[in-house]
């Protein structure tokens, strides 16, 4: 059976990096807050997600931050806009 990529509704994330931040949050918090709202994440994994946020400090956060303006700065404007958003 072939497995063929049809669509991506979230090019910034793949799967690796989505099951890395299950594990390692501090990484990017930012991705974490967009994962906790993702609407094609089952309630269970978005649970999940949510509650490792709160765990996450104001110096994660910040750094989550600063990522975030080098994004944009770079020129991500996909991950900018779904980050405001």
């Amino acid at each position: 059976m072939d497995v063929r990529l049809v669509e991506r509704l979230y090019p910034e994330w793949n799967a690796a990096h989505v099951f890395r931040l299950r594990t390692e949050p501090r990484l990017d918090p930012g991705a974490v807050a967009g994962l906790a709202r993702c609407p094609e994440l089952t309630p269970a994994l978005r649970d999940k997600f949510a509650a490792q946020l709160a765990t996450l400090d104001a110096a994660d956060m910040a750094s989550s931050a600063a990522r975030l303006v080098h994004r944009a700065l770079a020129g991500d404007r996909v991950a900018l806009a779904r980050a405001l958003s």
